[in-house]
C-alpha cells in the first residue's frame, strides 16, 4: 500500500489565475485528477480570492501572477 503522504508528494501542484466564472468550469478537471492537486489561486480582486479560497479550499493564494510563477512549489499553471 502506498503512503498517504508519498502519494501526496507525488501529485502535480496547480495554481489557477483568474478567479472569475470560466475557473468554475477547470476546477471539477482539477478536483477529479488524482494526480493534480489545487494549490494555489491567484487573482487581483482579494474579496474574489478570499471567497473562493474558502469555497475551494486552496491552502495558497496570491494577487500577482509573477509570484505564482516565482513559488517552487507550483508545477502548472
Amino acid at each position: 500500500m502506498v503512503d498517504k503522504s508519498k502519494k501526496e508528494a507525488e501529485r502535480i501542484h496547480v495554481a489557477l489565475i483568474g478567479c472569475g466564472r470560466i475557473a468554475d468550469l477547470h476546477i471539477p478537471g482539477y478536483r477529479s485528477n488524482p494526480h493534480a492537486r489545487l494549490y494555489a489561486l491567484c487573482d487581483t480582486d482579494p474579496d474574489l480570492l478570499k471567497r473562493r479560497q474558502k469555497q475551494w479550499k486552496v491552502p495558497v493564494t496570491y494577487t500577482d501572477y509573477q509570484a505564482v510563477l516565482a513559488d517552487e512549489q507550483i508545477h502548472a499553471v
